[in-house]
């Protein structure tokens, strides 16, 4: 079992992700499962859903408070609520961000996780450029893929194909390529850091 916990706001798609993160995961053998918690559904509001792999029959989801993986779509979460609440020390969370956790002045936050499980990612940033908004779903899921090693690319293609309206689907699709490069690159630059 591999649990993952996606934390945004209302508005930013974190069901998307969820739901786009399972879909992939299917491709590739997995049974998995994406739901969110429900509470106050105002814009702005604290998001969270989750989803599920495992390699048995498909099992009722619940809430994750033991995740191993956190995805942060919004890092102003990180001043307002635990995001990072119960994260596995063999884990990894994803921030979207275009400053490092020490730009941030937050690495006291991951320093019990290794240097290369602790990822900002400017997914917004790699977003704009190609679909001239900064929905950060795509981006997002490539990073997932790269950091998790779980789903392959050619899953996460054909997930926001499936998904995504056609006229823009490759749009997303390159964006997700972008995070995957972005995230195995940062991944290679922080592993001698562990030695």
């Amino acid at each position: 079992m591999f649990r993952v916990r996606i934390h945004g706001r209302c508005g930013q798609a974190s069901m998307t992700l969820a739901g786009l993160l399972a879909d992939a995961a299917t491709r590739d053998g997995w049974s998995a499962e994406a739901a969110q918690r429900f509470g106050p559904l105002h814009e702005t509001q604290p998001a969270v859903t989750y989803c599920q792999l495992h390699d048995g029959p498909t099992r009722p989801i619940e809430a994750v408070l033991e995740p191993d993986a956190v995805i942060i779509q919004d890092g102003t979460l990180l001043y307002e609520t635990e995001v990072l609440a119960g994260l596995r020390p063999d884990g990894f969370v994803l921030l979207n961000s275009p400053s490092t956790w020490r730009q941030l002045n937050l690495a006291e936050r991951v320093a019990y996780l290794r240097p290369d499980r602790a990822l900002a990612v400017p997914a917004d940033r790699l977003a704009w450029p190609r679909l001239g908004t900064v929905p950060s779903s795509a981006a997002m899921l490539g990073a997932f893929a790269a950091a998790s090693g779980l789903i392959s690319f050619d899953a996460v293609a054909a997930a926001i194909s499936k998904r995504v309206v056609s006229r823009v689907a490759a749009d997303h699709v390159e964006t997700a390529r972008d995070a995957y490069g972005f995230v195995l690159e940062e991944m290679r630059r922080l592993a001698p850091a562990m030695a």
